[in-house]
């Protein structure tokens, strides 16, 4: 029998990440977004590596280390993925996915993002008079507006983009993974890959503990 006391530090690592992930769909810019997809991609990987690592401790859940190992190395896609990325982004000297500031888009041609002013008048967009109007941003959202517009005016908001993950070292181009744990995931998207990841590791866990039981 195993004690629950064993689990601690993988749970650890996993709430961490949960909370990444949330911080990741309310964060307000590049940087935030950054600042939280590296934070899970850093407990996710701590997770997955105390877990194999424990799981080959045991002489009965030695098999499922192995196996979880070469998924997270070889056979998973998206596993591999995160974990490539997890080790550019800490160690590396490039960005390790597109991270983009919010914006304002103007008729689908303009975009304003920052602290930043424009006036329009008689201007025309795809044979189209969008108004006589003047807008100021601040931080990438609507500040003011003035005038008339005749255009639609749309806030866009920070995003990240995955893009593949170059490993100087290894001299290999890791791709953008369309699923994680057999499951389909959106590509290009770090969202859907992260609960999804999140979710199946969550599963491999309670799978070691009725092994270890």
């Amino acid at each position: 029998m195993v004690g629950i006391s064993k689990y601690d530090e993988i749970e650890r690592h996993l709430r961490h990440a949960q909370t990444s992930l949330e911080k990741l769909v309310l964060a307000a810019d590049g940087s935030e977004l950054r600042d939280c997809w590296e934070a899970f991609l850093v407990d996710f990987s701590s997770a997955i590596g105390k877990m194999i690592a424990f799981a080959q401790r045991e002489v009965t859940s030695r098999p499922f280390g192995h196996k979880l190992k070469n998924a997270s190395r070889f056979d998973d896609e998206g596993l591999v993925f995160l974990r490539e990325a997890r080790n550019v982004a800490v160690h590396g000297l490039e960005p390790f996915a597109d991270f983009t500031n919010p914006s304002v888009n103007i008729s689908g041609a303009i975009l304003m993002s920052g602290n930043s002013s424009a006036a329009f008048s008689n201007t025309y967009i795809n044979g189209v008079n969008i108004g006589n109007f003047s807008i100021e941003t601040k931080n990438g959202r609507v500040n003011r507006i003035s005038g008339r517009p005749n255009t639609q005016i749309s806030e866009v908001p920070a995003s990240i983009k995955l893009k593949p993950v170059k490993n100087p070292e290894k001299k290999a181009i890791t791709p953008v993974p369309t699923s994680v744990f057999g499951i389909k995931v959106e590509g290009g998207s770090p969202d859907h890959l992260a609960k999804t990841a999140l979710d199946g590791l969550r599963n491999e866990l309670l799978i070691l503990r009725e092994i270890l039981q």
